[in-house]
């Protein structure tokens, strides 16, 4: 877009479209050179639109690049992310039922009664395993091209 225009004098180059003379050696800026910018710059404009097709292509494939990056880093971060809060909530109900397994001493009546809380915090933390598997699984098929 800047073309630079080489002073026939002393060789430095400027820009003919906004200086009027050479900075180098002040001689004023001839016809020759603002009609050598005006063919540079129709140049550039041609040249412009044939890349603009493919410049477009490419900012499309990188946005889609980026897309499936953020999909399979996001499987990751959401496997992680399930698997430790199902856990968590796991260990909490099984410390629950611990806490009141202990409470109970050798009644038979309370450990019986609480029996069926046995199974209810591993059951959570393996659901947990099995949901956020499915939830990576699917967010790592989306960023398959």
């Amino acid at each position: 877009m800047t073309e630079l225009y080489a002073c026939p004098d002393c060789g430095r180059r400027y820009r003919a479209d906004k200086l009027s003379v050479c900075p180098g050696c002040d001689v004023e800026t001839s016809n020759e050179a603002n009609q050598e910018v005006n063919q540079g710059l129709s140049r550039d404009s041609s040249s412009r639109a044939a890349l603009s097709s493919e410049e477009v292509a490419d900012w499309l494939s990188l946005v889609d690049a980026q897309n499936r990056t953020t999909y399979a880093v996001r499987s990751i971060a959401l496997f992680l992310l399930v698997t430790s809060a199902s856990a968590l909530v796991g260990a909490v109900f099984y410390a629950a039922y611990l806490s009141a397994l202990l409470d109970c001493g050798l009644d038979t009546y309370c450990i019986k009664s609480i029996e069926g809380w046995s199974n209810v915090g591993p059951s959570i933390a393996g659901l947990g395993i099995l949901v956020s598997l499915v939830i990576g699984l699917s967010e790592l098929r989306a960023s398959k091209p």
